[in-house]
């Protein structure tokens, strides 16, 4: 649950499908930090591997040109180290068990951290925790007095917004809070009252999914989420 490992090539031109084969004699496989616990969710990241362990996030380096070779050969025998150094970010964040939390759009990625009481950015500066804008005990006691079960977050490309939902028990209350920040304007818009079974993006548009029904978002008819005006 900790370690990562790749299989052999897939070759079109020359017909070659070893996605089936593990080679443990390459070394082809990586063993992470355990105390960071199980690896919720991996990325690729241009041309390196991100990893999100429960209580570390961290990035680990490949060389894609040593798995596919000009000439079609497959000889992976000469391969000693695909998978490279593991290198974590500083702070002691993770992901804890909420994968769904996570997305990202252009140099940013946003998640939550259940654990920890805290929503994280990561950009090209490092992981910055965007709960801490005015928003830092709201988060912490969320997450701690209330049995959470479900966080989806999603970004917007269209408003440049980053949707967070979470759905939790408050006492034997099922409940819900959906949250939007934004990074443009440096913090934390406020509520809407819409509760999504899902969100996405797709080509521009922001989508979300309600007792199987899909609805689209940004229309001119402001504040109604589901045919319920707010």
């Amino acid at each position: 649950y900790k370690d990562i490992t790749y299989s052999g090539i897939l070759n079109n031109n020359t017909n070659v499908n070893k996605l089936n084969e593990f080679n443990l004699s390459l070394a082809n496989y990586k063993d992470n930090v355990e105390d960071y616990g199980a690896i919720v969710k991996m990325k690729g990241q241009d041309t390196n591997l991100e990893l999100y362990q429960e209580d570390k996030d961290s990035i680990v380096y490949y060389g894609k040109d040593m798995l596919y070779n000009a000439d079609g050969t497959t000889n992976l025998s000469r391969i000693e180290d695909v998978l490279g150094t593991q290198k974590t970010y500083e702070g002691e964040f993770g992901i804890s068990a909420h994968p769904d939390s996570f997305d990202d759009y252009g140099f940013d990625s946003y998640h939550t951290d259940v654990k920890r009481g805290v929503v994280i950015k990561k950009s090209n500066n490092g992981l910055f925790p965007i709960s801490s804008q005015k928003m830092r005990s709201y988060f912490k006691d969320l997450f701690r007095n209330n049995t959470i079960l479900q966080v989806n977050g999603k970004y917007d490309q269209y408003t440049d917004f980053y949707y967070l939902n979470i759905k939790f028990l408050n006492g034997d209350v099922e409940d819900f809070v959906t949250w939007v920040y934004s990074d443009r304007n440096n913090g934390w818009l406020g509520r809407l009252k819409f509760n999504p079974e899902d969100m996405c993006r797709l080509n521009g548009d922001f989508i979300s999914f309600k007792n199987g029904e899909i609805y689209l978002h940004n229309q001119p008819i402001y504040n109604t989420f589901y045919g319920v005006n707010s």
